[in-house]
């Protein structure tokens, strides 16, 4: 149970300022079982996170995994912000974040609903059940929205995907209601493996979509169409040939996770694994590139 403050209702909050590519897949990787995840600007290319819990032991538990996922994304050489557990009273939070919630666009074919919610008349969108908002990890991230209309111009029906760094799994579903055969989601955070599990059940699609908690590695030679890689500039550099072993040949490659500025190093790093480069997109200053797997192309085919 909550605590109490004279004859209010006493919330636990833990809070984290991160940087701003990391806010949606750190809060889709907490989310699960909170009253709530709020992400707010802290600065430039900086966002601060207030996770919402009932108890002080869930508290201290979300801060935990709050290290533990930024561990595993920062590298153990840097030293991530620790994530401060303070109070909050206020009777009426919780009321007031769900009244908040509204349908959440998702490319041209989805909107994101909570699992109650009701699609807008007329909008002819299939439905995502989860609880919208970008701390969610559920579509409002600009990289999210950029990955999800790449998928569904680019996947195909009855074709293989991966997605990397599943997160609440939300590109997975994208890719399954676009009709692929089979969608393998792997993410190293087993937390977040749970997260995307209880989504992608409640979504109808856990006959397609197979949740792993492991890193890519374990997929090589898995000859899939496409992989979806939504994480940061670092890993799609480091990883660059790891994701290369995971595609057919003249498989496809959906990358984001970085800014507009970080755009041509990514593809340069993608190209000397064997990447060719066919398309660039980018909104609010975030990025995504299209890549074909083609080994021996090393310059961007304009």
């Amino acid at each position: 149970m909550s605590g109490r403050a004279g004859s209010r209702r006493c919330w636990w909050v833990v809070r984290v300022e991160v940087p701003d590519g990391l806010a949606d897949e750190l809060a889709g990787s907490v989310a699960s079982g909170t009253l709530g995840v709020e992400v707010v600007e802290a600065g430039p290319g900086r966002a601060s996170l207030s996770i919402y819990l009932e108890t002080e032991s869930e508290a201290r538990g979300a801060a935990e995994r709050i290290r533990r996922v930024l561990g595993a994304i920062l590298g153990p050489e840097t030293s991530p912000v620790a994530p401060v557990i303070e109070t909050v009273v206020d009777d009426r939070w919780v009321e007031r974040y769900q009244q908040r919630l509204r349908p959440l666009p998702l490319g041209a074919r989805f909107v994101v609903l909570p699992l109650d919610g009701e699609a807008p008349t007329g909008s002819g969108r299939v439905a995502i059940r989860m609880v919208p908002g970008r701390a969610f990890g559920t579509g409002e991230h600009p990289t999210t929205r950029l990955c999800a209309a790449c998928l569904e111009e680019r996947v195909s029906p009855g074709s293989l995907w991966v997605d990397v760094g599943t997160g609440s799994g939300i590109l997975a579903i994208v890719a399954a209601h676009c009709g692929a055969r089979s969608v393998v989601a792997v993410d190293v955070d087993p937390d977040a493996i749970e997260v995307a599990r209880k989504w992608i059940s409640h979504n109808g699609v856990a006959a397609i979509v197979k949740p792993r908690a492991s890193g890519i590695a374990p997929l090589s030679g898995a000859e899939a169409d496409g992989v979806v890689v939504n994480i940061s500039a670092p890993y799609l550099e480091g990883d660059a040939g790891a994701l290369a072993n995971v595609l057919r040949a003249g498989g496809e490659l959906i990358a984001s996770g970085f800014p507009v500025g970080e755009m041509d190093d990514v593809s340069s790093a993608l190209r000397s694994a064997g990447f060719r480069e066919t398309a660039r997109s980018e909104t609010e200053g975030w990025a995504c590139l299209l890549m074909r797997f083609d080994r021996g192309a090393t310059t961007w085919d304009e």
